[in-house]
């Protein structure tokens, strides 16, 4: 949690199907910004350099934590 604020995101807004707000949130440890404009891929491995999570603005939870996994 120390290192948090040193990781990169990537975020994508959507709205569930009961109309909700939702955040989807990307990070990475070691990628520069400029090579996440393009795209959204997510890496396959890293552990925990990646790991993405929402977050429901309306009900103010989090949900679907995916740490990826090491190759």
């Amino acid at each position: 949690a120390a290192a948090l604020p040193d990781y990169t995101r990537q975020y994508f807004g959507y709205f569930n199907t009961d109309g909700e707000a939702v955040i989807y949130t990307r990070f990475y440890c070691d990628t520069p910004v400029e090579n996440l404009r393009v795209g959204g891929v997510p890496p396959l491995d890293g552990g925990d350099c990646f790991f993405q999570i929402h977050y429901n603005t309306s009900t103010a939870e989090h949900f679907d934590l995916y740490v990826h996994g090491e190759a």
